[in-house]
């Protein structure tokens, strides 16, 4: 839930950010039209992401690279960017729209890590760690320093760190 309310909410910052550089690249000063360009290019990226639901179709999300095009293509009809400007104007927005989901990522992180971090206090667990791997086996790592690593056939390996050591 907060991921998407931040989607928008950098939906609207790269809106204005683009409203912003439209008159310093010779177009119109207009946000509804900038909001109208940013969406619609967005939306090819928005509809390619589907594809990574299902892993053998996730190549298939190169498709929203086409959002690229659909910005510099609408930079001249939407908001009045003089062709020759277009690309300029298509790049920095993109550079701007890359700095505002780094800082949407970094909002994100900020509210899940510590929620994942008390998931893992709270659990009992401790310093230890427990890896699952099915048929494969099983790696189970301690506080002092050992880890244990079981194979398929129960046969077991284990590992000590030594942290006494000085050199």
């Amino acid at each position: 839930m907060v991921s998407f309310v931040l989607s928008l909410v950098s939906l609207w910052v790269v809106a204005y950010v683009a409203n912003y550089l439209s008159p310093r690249f010779g177009g119109r000063d207009d946000y509804p039209a900038a909001f109208r360009l940013v969406t619609y290019s967005w939306t090819a990226a928005w509809l390619a992401g589907i594809f990574g639901l299902i892993p053998m179709l996730s190549i298939l999300g190169i498709l929203g690279l086409y959002s690229l095009y659909l910005l510099y293509k609408g930079a001249t009809p939407v908001m009045g960017v003089p062709q020759d400007k277009a690309v300029g104007f298509t790049a920095v927005t993109i550079i701007a729209a890359i700095v505002a989901m780094f800082l949407v990522n970094l909002v994100i992180g900020l509210f899940t890590a510590p929620t994942m971090m008390a998931g893992t206090m709270g659990s009992g667990m401790g310093d230890r760690m427990s890896i699952d791997m099915g048929e494969s086996g099983r790696i189970d790592s301690n506080a002092d320093g050992t880890m244990t690593i079981t194979g398929p056939d129960g046969e077991t390996m284990t590992i000590t760190i030594d942290t006494n050591e000085a050199e």
